[in-house]
């Protein structure tokens, strides 16, 4: 862990001078031990070429080390990956497959890519439903970010889909801080006989 402090320190230059060389060494020291937050940024600086000479199959290596152990980040970009054709051989299977376990862990990126996926029917059954569903989940975790403008996105991609569906109108109204007029009649909410006075 202080290993990979360490590396952190001299890539950001956080009270000492910027050393991507220095922090290279101390990533690998760590990754090389099994620290997947390591592992994940040894991987960020051979992709970026930071340390070392740009090689895209060598971070895919390292990000593959690391989204094995569950960490998100390299789960999301070893997806990116994939998609691209980056590194590896393209293949959207393997993507939607990175994607997955990254939205799994609410993971907003993960999710988004993942209803872009179901959307386009790259690597899985293209499938609207679906597709809203990840958007659906989408907005929701960016609400619980307090992050608007990337609720107002993913509702987006909702309304582009079907400007009708029942999620995008529940969304729309959370982001606007609205009950849902779809939700006013369901029983237990207090408003069936408002709603049923008001028809």
């Amino acid at each position: 862990m202080a290993q990979t402090i360490l590396g952190g320190i001299h890539r950001f230059g956080f009270g000492v001078e910027q050393d991507n060389e220095v922090a290279a060494k101390w990533f690998r020291k760590a990754a090389d031990q099994g620290n997947a937050e390591a592992q994940f940024n040894l991987g960020i600086m051979y992709k970026y070429g930071q340390g070392f000479k740009h090689d895209s199959v060598e971070a895919v290596r390292w990000y593959r080390k690391a989204a094995e152990q569950g960490f998100w980040m390299a789960q999301f970009g070893l997806g990116v990956f994939y998609e691209l054709g980056d590194g590896v051989k393209q293949d959207y299977v393997e993507a939607v497959k990175w994607y997955r376990k990254a939205a799994e862990q609410g993971i907003v990126w993960g999710q988004i890519n993942l209803g872009k996926m179901y959307e386009s029917g790259k690597g899985v059954e293209q499938d609207n439903e679906e597709a809203i569903n990840m958007f659906y989940e989408a907005g929701q975790s960016y609400l619980k970010m307090g992050h608007r403008e990337g609720a107002l996105s993913a509702l987006e991609h909702i309304t582009n889909l079907n400007p009708n569906h029942p999620l995008g109108k529940t969304l729309n109204a959370q982001i606007h801080g609205e009950e849902a007029e779809d939700m006013k009649s369901l029983p237990g909410t207090g408003n069936e006989n408002t709603s049923k006075q008001h028809r």
